[in-house]
């Protein structure tokens, strides 16, 4: 049985390619657009026919009529300007309005920020050395109380958020770095 089995797939196999060869040497009547085995143009040929073709002339709009040259263009009316009362108020503390009115970037009054401080760098990188992953800039953001957090979550302390005095020492002996 195995024996008719690959008698039939090497017959099937050699029908295909009698197939193809005849397709391609005797059925086909015109040149193939990418033939493997064609004899390379020669470069002056192809540059011969580069010289001989010339771009296609632009199309020229047709003349406007004189009739639609006459009329005249209707134009728009303003809108109203709304009086004083509908206005809205002015929006000093809206960064977005000041950047949409101005195209510029809005100065960010931001009443919290800080100074960076040297403790929190130094308890920045304390929390790095022990593989929490932070950004050292010395205030406290986000990532920095999040890490803060864990670090009181796995230390068995109270959660705050906040580098107390029992935090920085905790940070200070588990880490290495002498938090100042």
């Amino acid at each position: 049985m195995a024996r008719y089995t690959s008698l039939f797939g090497s017959a099937l196999l050699a029908v295909i390619v009698i197939g193809i060869m005849v397709n391609a040497l005797v059925l086909q009547h015109e040149r193939h657009p990418a033939p493997l085995f064609a004899k390379a143009t020669p470069l002056t040929a192809i540059l011969s026919s580069q010289e001989t073709m010339q771009p296609a002339p632009r199309p020229t709009p047709p003349a406007a009529s004189t009739a639609a040259a006459e009329k005249p263009t209707p134009t728009r009316a303003k809108p109203a300007e709304p009086s004083e009362e509908a206005k809205p108020a002015p929006a000093h503390g809206d960064p977005i309005a000041q950047l949409i009115k101005t195209n510029a970037p809005a100065a960010q009054p931001n009443p919290t920020a800080a100074e960076p401080s040297h403790v929190v760098l130094s308890a920045q990188k304390a929390l790095m050395k022990l593989g929490f992953v932070i950004k050292p800039d010395g205030l406290i953001g986000t990532s920095t109380r999040q890490a803060i957090e864990r670090f009181e979550r796995d230390r068995g302390l109270p959660v705050h958020g906040e580098l107390t005095a029992k935090v920085l020492h905790e940070l200070s002996a588990q880490s290495g770095v002498a938090i100042e």
